[in-house]
């Protein structure tokens, strides 16, 4: 609904056709997304809206995102649109989190999982976390019991054939659920 109506606001627009291709371009589809929800809401507040014009900056060609103009003052501004991405050190934290995870969720059918990532691991620590992790769940699947990993206040994590009851008290004793992996800032759940 709002895209259609954005298409249509906006349509009339000298290079929208150009917009609308970066809409259908994996590489520019998230940037160019927001462009269009930043210009839908100037054109919606009165302001007549250019995209993608060529404007001379020290004699050099240049394309902003958008030329605005107030239309009630008449008064003319470039516009670039970007969005923030996450830090060094969020990427870090993901990365750790989704490496880790990935052993869990790739674990037998019929094992279920649970525990938490306490602090942000260094690339070879994880390295390590994620082959002892990895001889945890075979250990987990072939004697069909339950195992657990702890490291150093870093991560703790179960692993048991699914309904195990001493996997529901480890978690209780977390307050944690069966199924769930909580990072810093993150939680994973798997039902």
């Amino acid at each position: 609904m709002w895209l259609d109506g954005s298409r249509h606001r906006l349509q009339s627009r000298p290079n929208f056709r150009r917009l609308i291709r970066n809409l259908h371009d994996a590489r520019t589809w998230t940037d160019t997304l927001l462009e269009l929800q930043v210009l839908d809401r100037f054109a919606t507040s009165g302001f007549e809206i250019g995209i993608y014009p060529v404007v001379s900056v020290n004699g050099k060609p240049k394309t902003p995102d958008a030329e605005l103009v107030d239309l009630r003052s008449e008064t003319a501004f470039y516009l670039e649109v970007s969005q923030l991405h996450s830090s060094r050190a969020e990427q870090k934290s993901w990365q750790c989190f989704h490496r880790i995870t990935q052993v869990c969720l790739e674990a037998p059918v019929g094992l279920e999982h649970c525990g938490a990532i306490l602090k942000d691991l260094s690339s070879p620590h994880v390295q390590d976390v994620v082959l002892n992790l990895r001889n945890v769940v075979q250990e987990a699947h072939e004697t069909q019991s339950f195992r657990s990993y702890a490291e150093d206040d870093a991560v703790e994590i179960a692993i048991a054939p699914r309904g195990d009851h001493l996997l529901q008290q480890w978690a209780e004793e977390r307050g944690l659920k069966p199924g769930e992996l909580r990072g810093i800032g993150m939680t994973q759940t798997r039902s």
